[in-house]
């Protein structure tokens, strides 16, 4: 069972590599020549060069404050990317006000199998896309130069042979969510 966990973030990982070379490549800890082997360019991502120089402070919970701040719990935090964007922009500039150096997009929980519980699979690409277009405006509003990083949690679903689920059915919802983060203008992933 301790080997699921390293095979998901595994396949994150390669749903990652099959993207593009517009981010940067981290090393899975108990493997670190796995990433190596597919980045080919030195790593000077503007996040790497900024964290050598000085740690960086992450933001909080966007669900506790969107909870504390009346959304439903039986609800999709990440719908209110569509729904109420004004309310997910006013959390990413409270916590850039608050001296955050990242923000973490509206979208942990934003892959086609979370959303399918709320029947929102076939929004997963614009779900995450505003995730980031958010994010990004709020950066803009807040006029500090944080980073904005696509926010990918798990799927919650079991791999086969314990679950119903493939490698490939992951890949492709890690790689669904993060090409839509991507193409609303994240910096980095977390």
């Amino acid at each position: 069972m301790a080997q699921a966990p390293a095979r998901a973030f595994q396949s994150a990982i390669t749903a990652l590599a099959t993207i593009g070379d517009n981010f940067t490549y981290l090393t899975a800890p108990d493997n670190p020549g796995f990433m190596a082997k597919q980045s080919r360019r030195p790593m000077t991502h503007p996040f790497l060069k900024e964290l050598a120089k000085r740690p960086l402070l992450a933001d909080g919970g966007i669900g506790t404050l969107l909870y504390a701040r009346g959304a439903s719990p039986e609800a999709s935090f990440e719908h209110l990317n569509l729904t109420k964007q004004d309310e997910i922009q006013k959390v990413h500039i409270d916590y850039i006000n608050a001296g955050a150096d990242v923000i973490e997009t509206n979208s942990f929980s934003a892959n086609r199998f979370r959303l399918a519980s709320f029947g929102l699979e076939a929004e997963t690409h614009k779900i995450n896309l505003w995730a980031a277009k958010i994010a990004r405006n709020a950066r803009e509003v807040g006029g500090q130069p944080v980073f904005v990083a696509g926010s990918v949690g798990p799927t919650g679903k079991l791999m086969a042979p314990i679950g119903d689920v493939t490698k490939d059915d992951l890949k492709a919802a890690f790689t669904e969510q993060m090409e839509a983060l991507l193409a609303g203008g994240v910096d980095l992933f977390m």
